[in-house]
């Protein structure tokens, strides 16, 4: 059975599992006679030698398997590209000279492959889990982690903010509001130009963080990951997400309303720290520059993964419509 699903595979027989839970889309195919074929599953399970596995971890399109040795990813479609986009993230990281800060909290590939329509990788399996909260000294180990990374192949390629604000502005109808984002767009690149680039994560947040104890023991989900990023991104992701847990704000939502409040005012003192350890000045309105790129990359990238994003008036209105309907004033 392929296909999207939410939360989790279906469960074994005699366990009841509430509809939210159950495969939205599935391909059933059956045969009159003869043995079946070993799925796709079972034959990269044979393959990656990965021994008992838990309960799989189901994305769109990639199945994560945790299993005694390392950790399976099987992917078919769409998924099959965040996959690539995360061994080509990895091995350029692997070709640079990288802190042990970073280095031993990378799921490191160890073997891949492919089976039919599906390609699989085996990662080293790192100790530890996700956090139910950030403690202090989590998220000074968080900071220690970032600044070594964005320290991996400084420079490198323009994010290409213009581009993405693009992006950003074919998924709106209104005329005026294209224009303003891509006004944005132009602006944000001239006046971040000269900020250094360095590696970045991209999508750092508690759920891709592992904790062991009272140290953070990894971090996994490369897939967004690239060199020649703007600094401060991965923070801020970080930072807004832990605050979306209470106040339950999209992305977009929490930007307007709680990051660039917090930037205007001279930033949180996490960010002032970030800044002065990779010799950035934290001016005011290059924070809010910054917040504004975040939200502009964060937001593009989701609109080109998930192709059924722009079509979701609600998903629109509190990550897009609510940066852009009073753009003169949130957009300058």
């Amino acid at each position: 059975m392929l296909g999207n699903v939410e939360g989790s595979l279906p469960l074994l027989p005699g366990r009841a599992e509430p509809p939210s839970k159950w495969p939205l889309l599935a391909v059933i195919v059956g045969r009159k006679s003869g043995e079946a074929e070993p799925s796709i599953l079972e034959v990269v399970m044979e393959a990656s030698n990965l021994g008992s596995v838990r309960q799989p971890l189901v994305r769109e399109g990639i199945i994560v398997l945790i299993g005694d040795s390392g950790v399976l990813r099987v992917s078919l479609g769409p998924g099959g590209r965040q996959s690539d986009e995360q061994r080509v993230a990895l091995a350029l990281l692997a070709s640079e000279k990288v802190s042990p800060v970073v280095a031993d909290r990378i799921p490191w590939p160890v073997s891949r492959g492919t089976v039919g329509l599906g390609g699989w990788t085996l990662e080293r399996r790192l100790p530890g889990s996700p956090p139910a909260a950030l403690a202090d000294a989590i998220w000074s180990e968080c900071l220690d982690f970032l600044v070594a990374l964005h320290g991996v192949r400084r420079g490198g390629a323009a994010l290409g903010i213009a581009q993405r604000a693009g992006v950003v502005a074919r998924a709106v109808g209104s005329e005026a509001a294209r224009t303003s984002l891509r006004d944005l767009g132009r602006r944000l690149e001239a006046s971040l130009q000269d900020v250094p680039r360095g590696f970045a994560h991209g999508d750092f947040c508690r759920g891709n963080l592992l904790v062991d104890g009272e140290h953070l023991s990894g971090v996994v989900d490369w897939d967004y990951a690239d060199a020649g990023q703007l600094p401060l991104l991965d923070l801020f992701h970080l930072w807004v997400n832990e605050r979306r847990v209470s106040s339950r704000l999209a992305v977009g939502r929490s930007v307007r309303e709680q990051l660039l409040p917090a930037l205007s005012a001279g930033g949180d003192p996490v960010f002032q720290e970030y800044c002065a350890r990779i010799g950035l000045d934290p001016e005011p309105e290059l924070l809010l520059d910054l917040g504004l790129a975040y939200w502009v990359v964060w937001i593009a990238r989701e609109l080109e993964l998930y192709s059924n994003r722009a079509v979701r008036p609600l998903w629109m209105k509190e990550n897009v419509h609510v940066m852009i309907d009073d753009g003169a004033r949130l957009l300058r």
